[in-house]
């Protein structure tokens, strides 16, 4: 087989590879629920520093989920960038079950280095960060003091 078929079939696997493992991690996630409007929303959980890294970076959509649940060991103002993202959010922080801050439609930031990516800080503490939709803040009417109702997380 010619050298460049070769390099061709190992980019391509290497591709594969590196596609099937980003899936795994996400597919080996936990999930947790939002219970909502009188429905239970499922949410993929971010637990460890990698998965906060990682977040929901290079993902084409939330499908099949309704958000990501950022879970943190002790409250604090963890800020959330939107590295490598491909949709618009909206980012809940949450301290003891109540919204203590909203990002509404945070943007996509497509090709901006790293250390000029734009910090989503909130304005007190939190142990819990939400993920959603964009828009999803304003359908469901969260405001900042409003109670959620997790589980499973």
């Amino acid at each position: 087989m010619p050298v460049c078929a070769l390099l061709a079939l190992a980019s391509v696997l290497g591709l594969v590879s590196g596609a099937l493992c980003a899936y795994a991690s996400f597919a080996n996630r936990s999930e947790a629920r939002l219970i909502m409007s009188g429905q239970s929303l499922p949410l993929l959980v971010a637990r460890t520093q990698a998965e906060h890294f990682k977040g929901l970076s290079g993902r084409a959509s939330l499908d099949p989920y309704a958000g990501m649940l950022f879970v943190f060991p002790r409250p604090g103002q963890y800020p959330l960038v939107m590295r490598d993202m491909e949709f618009a959010l909206d980012m809940v922080w949450i301290y003891e079950g109540k919204i203590v801050d909203i990002a509404h439609n945070t943007g996509v930031e497509t090709g901006v280095p790293e250390e000029q990516l734009r910090l989503y800080q909130p304005r007190s503490p939190a142990n819990l960060i939400l993920e959603l939709r964009s828009g999803s803040a304003q359908k469901y009417g969260l405001k900042i003091g409003d109670s959620l109702d997790l589980a499973g997380y």
